[in-house]
């Protein structure tokens, strides 16, 4: 057993020893070679004058050394020669002798000092003597093995001391064993005798130091290890130690092996003493002591190591001393805080954070600083770290919000006064401080306040992230702003949940718009919004293409998110209203929302923001709709009011963009819209003096038939963006309105009777005729009117419907005289009743007679074969008529009378109006 922790031990040992050995190596390799860069810098703009002759033994010297590094000799123009600056020698790992670059004259470069480039020597300079034979085939070996970097690396670095020193640790080690074994020596020798073995190590270590460097930093480290081994064992294995001597042996250890560090420049000591002293109160723990005394003493060790790191420039010092004095105060915490302890332990953490603060910020400002992130890492560290350890502790949830608010405020004072040096080396901490002072006070929002509240704070810092992340050029402050919002919205879900099973609901114990929820979505909502308008004004200060594409896309998503929660929030809020309001609350905070981010939009030039009012009209129309369900007279409900809000910002829409071609549909739209918003006003004030159906239908058709005439006569005559788009307005704004208005007067006519209780009926003058009436010569208007506007072939398809339009005005002359007989003479209004009925089979043959005579005069005097045989088409039905109803279904008296009465109407027909020449003077529709 203890051989095998001797093993181990040998094998840590040997393990750090070659891992340290390897980071030091490289680090002084790169150090001489930037010497070495700046001492060929120098010499270059040395002009040297051309070389003498040069022996025949010196020539084989060059060329064995020039054999090193082909291709990379320099050539040194012909000049007179500048005296070379004095300069040190810099001994190379392991070497102990001067670089053969910067050798005085006269002295011969080791082999192993040689570098790849070679410069002759100046002619100020006595050429040193050629070197024997045997040193030129050493030197000829060396450079030969140098070739290989892998070699190379290996004899830079004192691979060959690790090695011998883990076969002398495991010997010795065998040999103790051995002595144990045979009963020689007690543990207490062995372990005195494995303490003196180390201090022997890094006694030689130093005084080969002196020659070697490498070489006895090694060994010096070696013997720190062994010691530090020796102590742990005597105390936690075999218990010959207390508790105290242990601690104090492995604090002295620490002590010495920085003040080896210190007096040898040696930052790897550094590191191992560290290592030590940190662990010591660990490795010496008995579970006793108070963590006044253990936290103390980490005080002193963390200002040491953060004093080194400053003052040295070892800054993995500062790294190395955060985690432990962190790890140890946390875990000590975790396992035997009291809430006795809680004063104590937050004065620790508090002076742990101002010390690892103020130690990034010194390390950060000494020179080359610029080029390392460990002092980037302590700070973000510090916080994060200190941030676990106050949850730890926090006897109550404000105790931490306590703390969050106290860290808020120093990062922002922090940033305040390093705002105002304006310290180039400190510029990212200062960025830093800001981020750290907005998210501490962020952090502490949910402790003090509800979720709804906290929703409503960290949207509006999301949006201040996003702000920053364009004033400070820091672009990840765009994901973080974002993300934060999201969260926030998180934080919100439940209460959305809520309100969203309680739409539709009356509210009873708030008050709509005017509580807590509605500042949360709002809040949300304009964050979401700004952020959008900021990310876009990082797109355009952008001029990469990739960086824009990808910020294009964060403004398209940012403002959806946004603008979701505007309007989705709003209509939510409005559904909470009594019933017969919703719409109208809806209606009125579209309106609102709509026409105030136009403009704000229009202002900031952020299209954006102009997109929603292009949303209003299919939204009103919706909302009209549903609001018909509502209520039943515009007087209820507020609807008076919000329509001509609401439809003047559908003017003032198309007014501010009718160059934009996607104005054309909302010019119809608007039409379709007034016309059943008037209807429905028209049906509701109707309803409510108990208006018969009849007086309801023919005021429908009424409406639809000004709303459609304005549209087709008026619109010209009203001022832009209305007038000079007339034609749009009469072909596709009074077309589907003119459209629902002959389809109703259909309907009507087949379905009502047109009763005027309790007034009395009267022929041609009762309110459906008048309406028919209405319809029908809105529509010839818009026939006659259009077809004058438009082209070929167009123009033939519309003036062909003016024969649609004759079949409807005989329909309705018909149905108008089967009205008045029944209401005058009492015919039963049914298909039976109007076949049977001589009275109304007459009529209605002398009618048709009558509007033939009139089609067939008119085509024959103004010469259309059209409207002749328009006419000659009715007269034909009117025969037919004759024979298959009038001859076989009325009595003998009204028989008589209607073949009389058509025939004396064919012979003045026949008289009057002949029919016209086959080619007919005019052109189609002219005139007609």
């Amino acid at each position: 057993m203890e051989a095998a922790i001797g093993v181990l031990c040998l094998l840590v040992l040997s393990l750090v020893g070659i891992g340290a050995g390897f980071w030091l190596m490289h680090q002084r390799i790169s150090q001489l070679q930037k010497r070495l860069l700046e001492a060929e810098r120098r010499l270059t703009h040395i002009e040297l004058a051309p070389l003498p002759p040069m022996p025949a033994a010196a020539s084989e010297a060059d060329a064995a050394t020039s054999s090193v590094s082909p291709g990379m000799e320099t050539t040194l123009p012909s000049a007179p020669v500048a005296p070379l600056p004095s300069t040190t020698p810099t001994p190379l790992p392991g070497s102990g002798q001067p670089s053969a670059l910067l050798a005085q004259p006269g002295e011969a470069p080791s082999p192993a000092a040689q570098r790849p480039q070679t410069l002759p020597p100046p002619t100020s300079i006595p050429a040193p003597p050629p070197p024997a034979a045997p040193a030129r085939e050493r030197h000829t070996a060396a450079a030969t093995l140098a070739r290989a970097p892998l070699i190379d690396r290996f004899l830079r670095m004192h691979l060959l001391v690790q090695i011998g020193l883990v076969v002398l640790l495991i010997g010795v080690a065998l040999l103790l064993r051995y002595a144990v074994d045979q009963g020689w020596l007690s543990i207490e020798l062995r372990h005195l005798g494995a303490a003196a073995g180390g201090a022997a190590l890094g006694v030689a270590g130093w005084f080969a130091g002196k020659k070697q460097r490498g070489y006895g930093l090694a060994l010096q480290g070696g013997g720190l290890a062994i010691l530090y081994l020796t102590t742990f064992s005597a105390y936690a294995i075999y218990a010959l130690l207390p508790a105290p001597v242990a601690f104090g042996f492995f604090a002295a250890l620490s002590a010495f092996g920085v003040v080896l560090a210190l007096l040898q420049d040696a930052r790897l000591l550094a590191y191992v003493a560290m290592v030590g002293a940190f662990a010591a109160p660990i490795l010496a723990a008995d579970g006793g002591g108070n963590y006044v005394g253990l936290l103390g003493y980490y005080i002193v060790v963390a200002v040491t190591a953060l004093t080194l790191a400053v003052r040295k420039g070892w800054q993995g010092l500062a790294l190395l001393s955060l985690p432990g004095v962190y790890g140890v105060g946390i875990l000590n915490s975790a396992v035997s805080f009291t809430p006795d302890d809680y004063a104590g332990t937050l004065a620790f953490v508090a002076a742990f954070f101002a010390l690892f603060l103020a130690a990034s910020l010194l390390l950060a400002q000494r020179p080359g600083a610029g080029r390392r992130v460990l002092d980037l890492v302590v700070a973000v560290l510090n916080p994060i770290a200190a941030l676990v350890w106050l949850a730890v502790i926090a006897q109550t949830e404000h105790d931490l919000g306590y703390a969050l608010v106290a860290g808020g405020v120093i990062y922002l004072a922090l940033f305040g006064g390093l705002h105002w040096k304006r310290l180039d080396t400190l510029a990212v901490h200062r960025e830093l401080s800001l981020f750290w002072g907005i998210f501490l006070l962020s952090l502490a929002v949910p402790i003090f306040v509800e979720a709804r509240i906290t929703a409503s704070v960290w949207a509006v810092a999301g949006a201040l992230w996003v702000w920053l992340s364009g004033r400070r050029n820091v672009a990840w402050l765009i994901f973080w702003g974002l993300l934060t919002q999201v969260v926030a919205g998180v934080f919100l879900a439940p209460t959305l949940f809520d309100a969203l099973l309680q739409a539709g609901q009356a509210a009873t114990t708030y008050r709509p718009f005017l509580n807590e929820f509605t500042s949360s979505w709002l809040l949300l909502a304009l964050a979401g919004l700004v952020s959008a308008w900021l990310l876009r004004w990082l797109a355009q200060r952008e001029q990469r293409p990739v960086k824009n594409s990808l910020l294009d896309a964060l403004v398209v998503l940012t403002f959806i998110w946004g603008a979701v929660w505007w309007f989705g929030g709003g209509l939510l809020e409005a559904t909470t209203l009594p019933v017969t309001y919703v719409a109208s609350a809806s209606i009125l905070f579209l309106t609102l929302s709509t026409v105030l981010m136009d403009v704000i939009g229009q202002r900031l030039r952020f299209p954006l923001l102009t997109a929603p009012l292009w949303g209003l009209l299919p939204a009103l129309a919706v909302l009209a709709i549903v609001q018909v369900g509502e209520i039943s007279s515009p007087l209820q409900g507020g609807a008076w009011a919000v329509w001509p809000l609401a439809l003047a910002a559908h003017l003032w829409m198309l007014r501010r963009h009718d160059s934009a071609k996607a104005a054309t549909p909302y010019h119809a739209g608007g039409v379709w819209l007034l016309a059943f918003l008037a209807v429905a006003a028209t049906n509701g004030l109707l309803g409510l003096v108990d208006a018969g159906i009849t007086l309801i239908t023919a005021a429908t058709l009424t409406v639809l038939a000004v709303v459609a005439g304005v549209a087709t006569m008026l619109v010209r005559f009203l001022p832009a963006p209305m007038g000079p788009r007339a034609a749009l307005y009469r072909l596709w704004g009074a077309a589907p309105v003119l459209l629902v208005g002959a389809v109703g007067l259909v309907l009507a006519t087949l379905t009502q009777d047109g009763a005027m209780t309790p007034l009395a009926y009267i022929p041609v003058l009762n309110p459906l005729a008048l309406a028919a009436a209405a319809v029908l010569g809105v529509t010839l208007v818009w026939i006659v009117m259009v077809r004058s506007a438009l082209d070929e072939p167009v123009r033939s398809l519309v003036w062909g419907l003016r024969w649609v339009w004759w079949a409807l005005f005989i329909f309705c002359l018909s149905a108008e005289l089967a009205r008045s007989i029944h209401h005058l003479r009492g015919m039963p209004l049914t298909w039976d009743g109007l076949y049977t009925t001589a009275l109304f089979q007459t009529s209605l043959a002398v009618l048709w007679s009558v509007i033939a005579l009139g089609l067939m005069l008119w085509g024959s005097r103004r010469r259309s074969r059209q409207a002749w045989f328009a006419g000659a088409s009715v007269l034909s039905l009117t025969v037919v008529k004759l024979f298959l109803v009038d001859l076989a279904g009325v009595g003998a008296v009204a028989r008589i009378v209607s073949f009389i009465g058509v025939g004396l109407l064919i012979l003045v027909i026949a008289f009057v109006a002949p029919a016209p020449p086959g080619k007919e003077t005019e052109k189609s529709g002219d005139g007609q």
